[in-house]
C-alpha cells in the first residue's frame, strides 16, 4: 500500500523464523531491505507469523514443564542453526530447520508430567510413552499449513546413527540430514545443561 503512494524499500524478519535475539531479526531486515533496494527482493516470504508465534509459545510451553530454568528449544535451535551455517544451509531453508529445532520436542505435550521430570531412571512403560513424542510431535506439525517440510526432520529428530534411536530405527544416511543435525544439537545441549535427573558438563 505503501509503494503504491511513494518509492519505498522494506525489510522484514520474523520470529522465530529468522532468528529468536533482536540483533538476528534487525540483521536479517537489514539484509532483505538491501535486496529490496536493488530489486532482489527475497523469494519465498516469511510464513503467517500468527501461526510461528503460537508454535513458539507451545515449545516454550514443553520447556517450562521439563525445566523451567532453562530454554531447551531455543538453545537447541541456536546450535542447529550454527552447525547448518557451517555445512553451507543458508536462506529459507536455514529459517526452516530454526523451526524445527523450536518445536523438535513439541511431541512432549502428551507425555506426563511425572514422566518428563522423574529424577530417576524410566521404567520400560515409561520409555515407550516417551518414544512416541517425535512421531507426535511431527502429526501436531503436519497440521500447520506451510510447515510440511519440517514433518519429517521432528519425526526422526531422536534417530541415531547406529540405528539405535527413535521412532522407526533408521540409520546412517536414511535419517534426514536435518534430523542429524538436529540430534547432535539436542545432544550437546542434554549434556552441557542440568536436568532433574543429571548435572550439566562444562564445555
Amino acid at each position: 500500500a505503501l509503494s503504491e503512494r511513494a518509492p519505498s524499500s522494506l525489510g522484514v524478519a520474523t520470529f522465530p523464523m529468522d532468528g529468536t535475539e533482536l540483533e538476528e531479526l534487525t540483521r536479517q531486515a537489514d539484509v532483505r531491505l538491501y535486496a529490496s533496494r536493488h530489486g532482489r527482493p527475497e523469494s519465498g516470504g516469511a510464513l503467517p507469523s500468527e501461526r510461528l508465534s503460537w508454535a513458539a509459545a507451545l515449545a516454550h510451553a514443553v520447556d517450562v514443564r521439563m525445566d523451567s530454568d532453562h530454554e531447551h528449544s531455543r538453545a537447541v535451535a541456536d546450535c542447529t542453526v550454527s552447525i547448518a551455517s557451517s555445512l553451507g544451509w543458508q536462506g529459507e531453508r536455514l529459517g526452516m530447520l530454526r523451526v524445527a529445532a523450536m518445536l523438535h520436542d513439541v511431541g512432549k505435550v502428551t507425555v506426563p508430567d511425572g514422566i518428563l521430570r522423574k529424577p530417576g531412571p524410566l521404567s520400560v512403560n515409561e520409555w515407550v510413552t516417551i518414544k512416541e513424542h517425535p512421531g507426535n510431535g511431527a502429526e501436531l506439525v503436519s497440521r500447520i499449513e506451510g510447515l510440511e517440510t519440517i514433518v519429517p526432520w521432528i519425526r526422526h529428530s531422536h534417530e541415531s546413527y547406529d540405528g539405535s534411536g527413535y521412532p522407526d530405527g533408521l540409520r546412517g544416511e536414511e535419517i534426514p540430514q536435518a534430523a542429524r543435525i538436529l540430534r547432535v544439537a539436542d545432544a550437546f545441549d542434554a549434556i552441557t545443561s542440568s536436568r532433574s535427573y543429571h548435572d550439566g558438563h562444562s564445555i
